[in-house]
């Protein structure tokens, strides 16, 4: 019992040393999607990402990253569009290797919320066909001014096929994968 009160004390004493190392924010930017492997002949489709992030920093060169973000992604397989939208938690690693620049990776989640097919103006439900969870690997840089103006370029690649099994061409790999622009602000 003892022990549980000693840890439990230990978690509140890092949590209050480590909320002063803690900077919230906003961000979104464009994301130019497309997909990946045996499905790397689709063209891309232009569509936003927009959440809010939190830096928490270990010491001056390293800090935890997790954001909460709504992500419009997909592709175009000869006109007909699939548009998949995903809340995605990505948690990364960051390195801040020069005055204002850092280096970021880690492993993103990513949850459907909703999947359509678009050809000549007319949408269809798609969520049936695919997946309800990505997993993904994020790499990008950031560059954040002293007034908290921020701007960052990431490589989000999937590792998870984007259809569900059953609707998967001859088990064709068919992961997303998207580049992301985003400016945002820390507070």
């Amino acid at each position: 019992m003892f022990k549980n009160y000693v840890i439990a004390l230990l978690m509140i004493v890092g949590v209050s040393v480590s909320a002063q190392n803690v900077d919230f924010g906003v961000k979104g930017g464009l994301n130019f999607a497309t997909m990946a492997g045996d499905a790397s002949e689709a063209d891309g489709v232009t569509s936003v990402h927009i959440g809010g992030l939190a830096e928490i920093g270990l010491n001056d060169f390293f800090a935890i990253q997790p954001e909460i973000m709504y992500s419009g992604q997909g592709a175009d397989f000869d006109g007909v569009e699939l548009q998949i939208d995903y809340i995605n938690v990505p948690v990364l690693a960051k390195f801040l290797v020069a005055d204002g620049f850092s280096l970021e990776v880690g492993p993103q989640f990513g949850f459907k919320v909703n999947s359509e097919v678009k050809q000549d103006n007319v949408s269809v439900d798609n969520d049936d066909y695919t997946n309800t969870f990505d997993f993904s690997a994020a790499f990008g840089a950031s560059y954040k001014l002293d007034s908290g103006l921020f701007f960052q370029a990431r490589y989000n690649r999937g590792l998870t096929n984007v259809f569900e099994d059953e609707y998967s061409f001859n088990d064709a790999d068919s992961p997303n994968s998207v580049f992301q622009l985003s400016v945002g602000y820390m507070f």
